[in-house]
């Protein structure tokens, strides 16, 4: 797998289909991101395998008491 500017995912690269990427974007060809073989994204033979259900609720983090958190452990661990 590749990610080019920052943006574009190519995905189910092989040494030859990675030279081919690289010619068509050299020649300005228009190249399509996402998976380089005959699949659906992440779905494989036996269908979707993980997260059958998405998880109740909004996943957050608070970074400002994470941070906090790890300073006042680092003055612990100094002491």
């Amino acid at each position: 797998m590749i990610q080019v500017n920052n943006e574009w995912f190519y995905e189910d690269l092989t040494p030859e289909s990675m030279k081919e990427l690289m010619q068509q974007m050299k020649d300005g060809l228009e190249t399509s991101p996402g998976p380089q073989i005959e699949r659906n994204h992440a779905e494989g033979p036996e269908g979707r395998t993980t997260l059958h259900t998405m998880p109740d609720g909004i996943r957050d983090r608070d970074f400002e008491a994470a941070v906090e958190e790890w300073n006042a452990a680092k003055e612990a661990a100094k002491n």
